[in-house]
């Protein structure tokens, strides 16, 4: 009872203190991919947090009941889980940075390209029907970033058997890219 009481007085607040910092519409502005589309972090994260709560209880509720051994292998596991929790939150963080600088250079890229007059070649080339040439490199330039992002926020968890063939790879692209341009 006390759990499930704490755990519904701090999903209460976290929706309160995002909404008052209005997270959601800020992450609207800035991580909307198409127009009108709704951002929300609010929810999930109040979700979260009462989930985590309640979670945090449950070896205090086993040793109740007597479950000592159960009580000591799950503390062994929330112990496990809290020791990544900095980790975590650094990729989520790098990855949230990363999609949203992503995101303004393919807008910055796009806007470039189309005053350059970029879409006219396409055009010519029977491009533009759905998109323009312009949108469609900055997609492949915010695509190429965001798998650099995701390899950088990977890498901040500290599993090298993920990264380091994922930047053995990465690497082995960017290396191919001028031989592409020179055979091009």
């Amino acid at each position: 009872l006390l759990a499930w009481l704490v755990a519904t007085v701090l999903r209460f607040l976290t929706r309160k203190v995002l909404h008052l910092v209005k997270l959601d519409e800020r992450l609207t502005k800035a991580g909307a991919i198409e127009e009108g589309e709704n951002v929300s972090f609010t929810e999930p994260l109040a979700t979260a947090v009462f989930w985590f709560v309640f979670l945090l209880f449950l070896p205090s509720v086993l040793i109740a009941l007597g479950l000592y051994s159960m009580a000591a292998m799950l503390t062994g596991v929330f112990d496990a889980i809290v020791s990544w929790v900095p980790f975590i939150l650094m990729a989520g963080l790098i990855a949230g940075i990363g999609w949203i600088v992503a995101r303004i250079i393919r807008q910055i890229t796009i806007s470039f390209l189309k005053a350059f007059g970029v879409d006219k070649l396409g055009e010519k080339a029977g491009i533009g029907e759905n998109h323009s040439l312009s949108e469609i490199l900055g997609n492949i330039l915010f695509y190429v970033l965001m798998a650099v992002v995701a390899i950088a926020a990977l890498d901040a968890l500290h599993i090298n058997a993920i990264s380091d063939p994922l930047t053995a790879m990465l690497t082995q692209i960017i290396e191919f890219i001028p031989g592409l341009l020179g055979a091009i």
